[in-house]
């Protein structure tokens, strides 16, 4: 920029008065004030020298959303600049998300830019412009990161490029928070990605194949996709990698996309990184599941790594191992529409000469991908443990034009002795959806098949059993659309199936099962896996532990066969059921006779989920403004829609068996209390209290919340029932909730307990086993009482069902209870993912039961330590006995530790004493596993 243009911006910038800026949405238009210059009040043209001959500016009549008014502007041979009239407080490494709503008549380029000052006038310009789709108005996001150490303060402007005419509505600015940064800001996403790639990156220049084929026109254009995702360029600065050629791009790829890299030879490698575009504008997502697969030969392939996104409200269990979160528009963290890239890294640690990555199932619009490596491992990576380990998994077939059906695991798992069930995975290629598809499943005749009706059974509707050489083929074939079965297995998995021996042996020979897909009445697939069965312990009756397999709907376990018997013999003495749902009258008789046989009842409710649910269209009990994926329920609200919940709680604790309640309220989260800021009616309750928004919304929630007791109080007394426990989903007292002006206790913790709520229920949903014993800790040092902790944690295969880690389920069992919980609540039913999570958990309740005094009365030593400072302790006592556990998790050897003991040592795992000297026993800990132990001192300490 010449001189004379910083000359008389410098002038220009020592004028603005300054705009205080806080972390809102800051949305200007041209609807204010007019002011002489013939623009409005917050509008001036920049006037310096260089930008002679000036071109025009002026108001029209331009009505868009809420705006009437926009700004028109015609450029001569030089460009024409509309500035802010005021300035905002900056500073280098802040980043700004800047959104404008534009049209041009004639395909010309939308501007916009920021000036930055310090002290001595302009010191730092930056501009981004934006290519028009069509003639409509169109609306863009981009995110200006400030760059000069002595910049103090910024203004935005908008701009014509020389000879063209624009039209502006509004521009919308706001002050990135340091995690949005992360995520939203192009320069910072590719100074990680340079991080990521320090070393050798293995795949420049190399093939690359596509499975589908990328068919999108606008960055297929030239023919260069094949080279461009190793070609060692990325997309252009701005992020929208729709628009670029450098890119590669799927169209609707709701089958999944697949990129396969052939390094030429196998080479050692350690990790894959790739860039993606997400941020749900112009229909791009991040993907639901990431996957790096690996091979030496082409033909098969193992899976070395997979991750799962998950939603904004359980962003606290992501581990970038397993689970991984970034914010998107709306129904996310953003609060504004955005688009981003990031570059996503996978473990390999494995030699191998081809490296894939998978997205398996796509349900937006757009999968982009601009560039990726595979960096290679140096030589001590490759001497670290688990080296190489993918390849003592099973291979599978990565690239296919057809539909398996198989179960997630290596092998399938029946029960021998209970009425278990096993869910199945669906990975579909077929390019075709509309034919006539069925499977079968083929067993040894040993074992039986009990068919289950609940929703959506018909996808795996029942047609006839065939019996041929001591084996039973069960043939399955759903009465549905093919389109339709997808559909539904992408979001609720395929099952569950009920398979058992119920005590007959079957032969060696005959322990595989066979799953074939058939389409249009050929045979598609046939995956043969070993057949493993098993046998579960039976729990000893639970007299003191609130133990439930808690999100198991009313249609599942009205239909699950020999529920009741088989539920006692899982050690499951809380069962659960959601009185709100419309199918309670039908499962009343069969809790009523759970009641009578010992069991307690855990009511689920979601009062303002259903409240949703039943009035759909009704938008009375939600607040004013807001796009309608984020507007919640108001908590200004008390009319009658918010009468009728009350009402509801209150007659499902009448009417139906209830010992503990549990509300499941998730309605105010990020997006959600973001919106509510402009909504009306909370604005209005807010300055009547004197509140500031950050304390505004946790005594709101609370007070909201607080009425849930008292309609439980009334059903009970109108029921003559003792008063149930009530506790609150993910209720602890360091939960927050993210929103523009910072963080709020999650639905008022302060407020609420205990006088309103009377359980903590922490939710743990991650796969490190590390983290359960942390968290269940930490809550238990600072209540103390067992009974009042009731976490969440989940089976082996994760809330979102992400893999089949059956360990998990009992691993994190015995660590939540050992350090402090007084129970546990399973989320979700399909977590148990086969007969072997049952088999986990009924393992380790079974070796914990017998102490379920230690764990309600004992105290937690929390100075005990072994010799071996790797491994993870926990230590209660009671009296003069020790319950001891010693965790040796995700190792892939046994370690060994030492011990100080005064007294017998018995190993409750292996079920045998122990013997030591001189004081002291040595302990080895299987690899991935615990170690339990009884220690008893002679005398009472």
């Amino acid at each position: 920029m010449s001189g004379k243009i910083k000359k008389s911006l410098r002038v220009f910038s020592v004028l603005l008065p300054m705009l205080a800026l806080n972390a809102q949405n800051v949305e200007i238009g041209f609807d204010a004030k007019p002011a002489e210059n013939g623009l409005t009040v917050d509008w001036h043209q920049n006037k310096a020298p260089n930008f002679k001959p000036y071109g025009t500016v002026e108001l029209i009549d331009a009505p868009y959303g809420k705006w009437k008014k926009a700004l028109q502007i015609a450029s001569t041979e030089k460009p024409t600049d509309v500035l802010l009239n005021k300035s905002i407080p900056a500073k280098v490494g802040d980043h700004f998300s800047v959104t404008v709503v534009f049209r041009s008549k004639n395909n010309h380029k939308a501007r916009v830019g920021l000036y930055g000052m310090d002290k001595k006038g302009l010191c730092e310009y930056q501009a981004f412009e934006f290519t028009p789709i069509n003639k409509e108005w169109d609306f863009r996001q981009t995110t200006f990161e400030v760059q000069k150490e002595n910049t103090d303060r910024i203004c935005f402007f908008l701009a014509a490029n020389p000879n063209s005419s624009i039209e502006y509505s509004c521009l919308t600015y706001r002050k990135l928070s340091d995690s949005e940064t992360t995520a939203f800001s192009p320069g910072k996403n590719r100074r990680l990605w340079k991080e990521r790639t320090q070393g050798v990156n293995l795949a420049y220049k190399k093939k690359v194949t596509f499975h589908p084929e990328p068919n999108y026109s606008l960055t297929s254009s030239g023919g260069s996709d094949a080279a461009d995702l190793t070609d060692g360029r990325l997309g252009k600065p701005n992020d929208m990698l729709w628009f670029d050629t450098e890119a590669v791009a799927w169209y609707r790829a709701l089958h999944g996309v697949t990129v396969i890299v052939d390094l030429g030879s196998v080479q050692p490698v350690e990790k894959g990184v790739i860039r993606i575009n997400g941020g749900r504008i112009g229909g791009t997502e991040f993907p639901r599941i990431l996957e790096a697969w690996v091979s030496r030969d082409g033909t098969n392939f193992y899976l070395s790594h997979s991750m799962k996104k998950v939603a904004v409200t359980e962003r606290d269990m992501t581990n970038w191992k397993e689970l991984y979160y970034l914010p998107e528009t709306l129904s996310d963290e953003a609060a504004s529409p955005t688009y981003y890239v990031y570059p996503f890294e996978l473990d390999v640690k494995a030699d191998a000469r081809y490296v894939a990555f998978r997205a398996p199932i796509y349900t937006s619009l757009m999968m982009i991908t601009d560039e990726l490596a595979v960096m290679k491992a140096t030589d001590s990576q490759q001497k670290e443990e688990g080296y190489n380990s993918v390849y003592k998994k099973t291979p599978q077939p990565l690239v296919h034009e057809s539909i398996i059906i198989q179960p997630r695991m290596e092998k399938f798992y029946v029960a021998g002795n209970m009425k278990l069930p096993n869910w199945l995975t669906v990975d579909n290629r077929l390019k075709d959806s509309n034919g006539q598809f069925s499977y079968t499943v083929d067993l040894p005749e040993q074992i039986g098949f009990t068919e289950e009706k609940s929703w959506p059974q018909f996808t795996r509707t029942f047609l006839k059993e065939e019996r041929a050489n001591g084996r039973v083929t069960y043939v399955f074939e759903p009465k549905c659309k093919f389109s339709t079965f997808l559909e539904v297995t992408a979001s609720y998995q395929l099952g569950p199936f009920f398979f058992a021996t119920e005590g007959k042996t079957v032969p060696e020979n005959q322990k595989y099962a066979v799953f074939t897909t058939y389409y249009n009445g050929k045979q598609e697939t046939a995956r043969k896996l070993p057949l493993e069965i098993i046998t579960i312990p039976e729990v000893p009756p639970v007299k003191h532990l609130n133990i439930s397999l808690a999100w198991t709907e009313n249609r599942h376990f009205m239909t699950w066969p020999d529920y009741l018997k088989t539920q006692k013999r899982l050690g499951f003495n809380v069962l659960p059921f959601f009185p709100l749902s419309k199918d309670a009258p039908q499962a009343k008789e069969l809790i009523e006779k759970a009641e009578k046989e010992g069991f307690l009842i855990r009511q689920q409710m979601s009062p303002t989920a259903k409240m949703n649910a039943y009035n759909k269209g009704v938008t009375e009990y939600k607040c004013t403004s807001g796009h309608n994926l984020v507007r919640s329920a108001c908590l200004a609200y008390r009319g009658k829609y918010y009468s009728q919940m009350l009402e509801n709680i209150k007659n499902a604790v009448r009417d139906y068996p209830a010992d503990f309640i549990t509300f499941d309220e998730e309605t105010w989260g990020t997006p959600h209390l973001n919106a509510s800021m402009q909504c009306t009616r909370c604005d209005a309750l807010r300055k009547s209290k004197k509140m500031e928004w950050k304390d505004f919304f946790g005594w709101a929630e609370a007070e909201y919340l607080k009425e849930f007791k008292k309609a439980v109080a009334e059903g009970a007394r109108e029921g003559k029932k003792k008063m149930p426990v009530i506790g609150f989903y993910a209720l602890r007292p360091d939960g927050t909730t993210s929103f523009q002006l910072g963080k709020v206790p999650f639905l008022g913790w302060n407020d609420l307990y205990p006088d309103y709520c009377d359980e903590i229920q922490d939710s743990y949903y991650g796969r490190d086993t590390a983290e359960a014993h942390k968290r269940a800790r930490q809550y238990y040092m600072r209540i103390r009482n067992p009974k009042i902790l009731i976490p969440w944690i989940t089976g082996g295969a994760g809330a979102h069902c992400e893999t089949a880690y059956s360990k998990r389920t009992g691993q994190h069992l015995i660590e939540v209870l050992m350090n402090g919980a007084g129970g546990v609540q399973y989320f979700m039913y399909p977590s148990f993912e086969s007969p072997l999570d049952y088999y986990y958990h009924a393992r380790t309740l079974s070796e914990l039961v017998p102490f379920e005094d230690i764990l309600m009365k004992g105290t937690l030593d929390e100075s005990f330590r072994g010799s071996n400072d790797k491994l993870l302790y926990t230590a209660r006592i009671l009296g003069n006995r020790t319950l001891l556990l010693i965790g040796n998790y995700a190792a892939v050897n046994p370690a060994e530790t030492v011990i100080k003991v005064n007294g017998k040592v018995r190993d409750l795992v292996r079920r045998k004493d122990l013997t030591g000297s001189g004081g002291t026993v040595k302990l080895t800990i299987p690899a991935d596993d615990y170690g339990l132990y009884l220690i008893t001192r002679d005398k009472v300490q």
